[in-house]
């Protein structure tokens, strides 16, 4: 049988003088002057109760001299207010827990019951003694004794009458931290948990009971003034409306930020019943009890909800009503937009990651949008274009070719490829498959022309084309990079043109490079499965390609050999000839393999890219060996990007005010747990950093970042050189 943890809320009804019957005071003296001092703490106390001239222990002689049984039998038929039951609230209602029938055997025999006593007085004097006191007689008296094998006392700071505001901003956090904590302990040593709320202050047993019903499997119990029985109170049927705080999930996480004082145009837009989480104190907002609270069990729930709000984020901000409902039909059907991924084995690139896009742009957005005299973002069509690329750009993991310049380059087989050009792929789908857009299209694009908000849906799915197709690092944006950006034999001839659209893109390719975050990796369970499959799926390759070899051995060693005189510098240390036959090393987990998988890897991509890219004649059995060897060391290289994404737990962009027309925000990657300072450096400046440095120009006369990173559980830092705005 499981033992309990039970948690007591304790007040000070053992100091409240009460008289029976037979005219007989309890307690019989008044101990209010010891209680008085300032220095008094536990320690002090529980020292005191040993003293056996103290009236802290004459007290509690008194109290452990009440027969239970007697006492007890005042409740229930018996009850009579002017014979009370003289034991304090918290004794009578754990001695009815153990022996519901008030039957309390005079001797209790010693048993395996491992059950823990956790007692929370307020942070006054009176109640502290309270909770010492009670400490001592379950520990000593019998038969309690016997099932008690720990008892706890744990202070709630802040908690008592005088100060409001502290009791707010203190105690209710408080209070909510310390019940967070036991009932995990309880769960994970898996104890029955009972939070017993009848002691204490009237004010507290709503909160209790309300953080009581956000966990599974906890039990609430009672006892009235005059009752003899307990009352385990049922699960409130009612829940936090969950869906809608997803949606605003990432703004709650930036506006709790400790000391960030530059959220309220943030804060204006969360519902009146998100805006109920936090505490507002001046330009400071402080998530409170119940936010913290419900932060929690939404962490709780996540398995079995799913993470992802509704998608909805920045369409409140579109004025036309008529334009807000298209994009509402098309994100309803963009959710499903990834199915038939091609390279599935990498970190998430599908529906979480549009949402974690979206959030990171609300939190940049939603402070520019309300300036209304903002030169960016100025109509519905610019918004509607860039949320329509968030959700449409990476839908080119799911093509296989792509049409560029009248040509067709066929990916097919080359995971590396369809990675390195699914920008281009996307903008190929985009022009031919009409079904991604709902079907009234044409009943919108007359209403919106006639609006003159949105000149022309045709225009607004072309801006989602120009921004999918450049949103890659290699891709130029300004037409002084066209010669130097390419791919292989890939050169876009032409860079975005319209000022608007680049920066939109710009803008783009910043906020896609911050989702370098731990969900990304969805969790353990899920790295577990993809890793199992992706040997499932490189046991198959590996086969296929050794039959390749035994089949058309001498073809495979001209194309070897003629590979070998290749110019390609980065391929020129690796020996082609390893990779035929056996690759057994290839499934060893030590960092030798590590680093062989990432050369052979890069090498091969390198050369099936040249082969596609600049259409090199080549016999199809070498491209199916090609294939083999490029889904066996594209698939095993990726369990190195889902290690580093774990790394970070985070990352957020803080609105920092404005100055004239430039608007100014910091980046501020937080590490998970175990995370070392380097690494989280290293990802912060070869992620985000790199790929802002491209594009700084394009983005700078209306945005400039500055960045930051925050180590586990340690206050965070501005990065080495960018202590600036830049």
């Amino acid at each position: 049988m499981k033992s309990n943890l039970i948690i007591c809320t304790v007040g000070i009804s053992l100091l409240q003088g009460k008289v029976d019957i037979k005219k007989e005071k309890f307690p019989s003296m008044d101990i209010s002057a010891e209680l008085n001092p300032l220095s008094l703490n536990q320690l002090t106390i529980e020292n005191k109760l040993s003293e056996e001239e103290h009236p802290f222990n004459k007290l509690f002689e008194e109290l452990k001299n009440l027969k239970s049984n007697t006492e007890l039998t005042k409740r229930g038929e018996n009850y009579n207010p002017i014979n009370p039951d003289l034991l304090p609230a918290e004794l009578s209602s754990l001695y009815l827990f153990y022996w519901p029938d008030g039957n309390i055997p005079d001797d209790g025999q010693e048993t395996n019951d491992k059950d823990i006593i956790v007692l929370l007085p307020s942070e006054t004097n009176p109640s502290n003694f309270c909770a010492c006191c009670l400490k001592k007689y379950l520990k000593e008296k019998k038969p309690l004794k016997s099932k008690i094998s720990e008892v706890k006392i744990r202070k709630v700071e802040g908690l008592q009458t005088k100060d409001t505001r502290r009791f707010e901003e203190i105690a209710l956090l408080n209070l909510s931290e310390l019940l967070r904590e036991e009932i995990k302990f309880g769960h994970k040593n898996d104890y029955n948990v009972i939070l017993n709320i009848t002691g204490g202050y009237k004010a507290i047993p709503p909160y209790v009971t309300i953080i009581g019903n956000c966990f599974p499997e906890v039990d609430i119990i009672y006892l009235y003034e005059d009752s003899k029985d307990l009352i385990h109170l049922p699960p409130i049927p009612i829940s936090f409306d969950l869906p809608t705080y997803r949606d605003y999930r990432a703004i709650i996480n930036v506006l709790a930020q400790p000391g960030f004082t530059a959220g309220e145009p943030l804060y204006k837009i969360l519902p009146v019943n998100i805006k109920a989480c936090f505490l507002k104190r001046g330009a400071e907002k402080k998530l409170n009890f119940f936010g913290k609270t419900v932060i929690e069990k939404y962490k709780n729930e996540k398995i079995s909800l799913t993470p992802y709000g509704r998608g909805f984020l920045l369409l409140d901000q579109i004025r036309d009503d008529k334009v807000k409902r298209y994009l509402t039909g098309c994100v309803n059907q963009w959710q499903h937009i990834w199915i038939g991924d091609k390279i599935p084995e990498m970190v998430e690139h599908q529906r979480g990651h549009t949402q974690r896009v979206l959030e990171l742009a609300a939190e940049m957005l939603y402070p520019i949008l309300e300036d209304k005299n903002r030169k960016i973002f100025q109509n519905d069509e610019e918004l509607a274009s860039f949320i329509g690329a968030i959700w449409l750009h990476d839908l080119g993991h799911s093509g296989e070719s792509f049409i560029l310049d009248g040509k067709e380059y066929v990916v097919r087989g080359f995971p590396s490829l369809i990675r390195d050009f699914h920008n281009l792929i996307t903008y190929t789908i985009l022009d031919e498959e009409k079904d991604i857009f709902p079907e009234k299209v044409e009943i919108a694009k007359d209403k919106w022309a006639k609006k003159n908000k949105v000149k022309n849906i045709k225009e607004v799915i072309g801006n989602i084309k120009t921004i999918s197709k450049y949103h890659r690092e290699w891709t130029p944006l300004t037409q002084d990079k066209v010669n130097e950006k390419g791919k292989y034999c890939i050169k876009l001839k032409k860079a975005i043109e319209d000022n608007k659209l680049r920066f939109l893109t710009a803008l783009y390719r910043v906020l896609d490079a911050c989702d370098t975050q731990l969900e990304r990796t969805v969790d353990d369970a899920y790295i577990k499965t993809r890793k199992m499959n992706v040997n499932w799926e490189i046991k198959i390759s590996v086969k296929e390609k050794e039959e390749l070899e035994n089949k058309f051995q001498s073809e495979i060693n001209n194309f070897i050999t003629d590979s070998d005189k290749s110019e390609c510098k980065k391929c020129s240390d690796i020996d082609l000839k390893s990779l035929k036959g056996d690759l057994h090393w290839i499934f060893n987990e030590d960092k030798n393999s590590e680093e062989k998988i990432d050369k052979y890897a890069d090498c091969i991509k390198c050369i099936v890219g040249r082969i596609i890219t600049c259409q090199v004649d080549t016999p199809e059995l070498i491209k199916r060996w090609l294939s083999c060897l490029d889904q066996i060391f594209f698939k095993k290289r990726q369990p190195l990007h889902y290690e580093k994404h774990k790394g970070i737990a985070a990352v957020m962009i803080l609105p920092d005010g404005k100055e004239g027309i430039i608007y100014k925000f910091s980046i501020l990657m937080v590490g998970a747990e175990n995370t070392p300072e380097q690494e989280l450096r290293k990802v912060l400046d070869e992620d985000i950093i790199c790929e802002y440095i491209e594009i700084k120009e394009v983005l700078g006369p209306f945005i400039k970042f500055k960045f930051s990173y925050q180590c586990y559980n340690q206050e965070p830092q501005i990065y080495k050189n960018y202590n600036d705005f830049v």
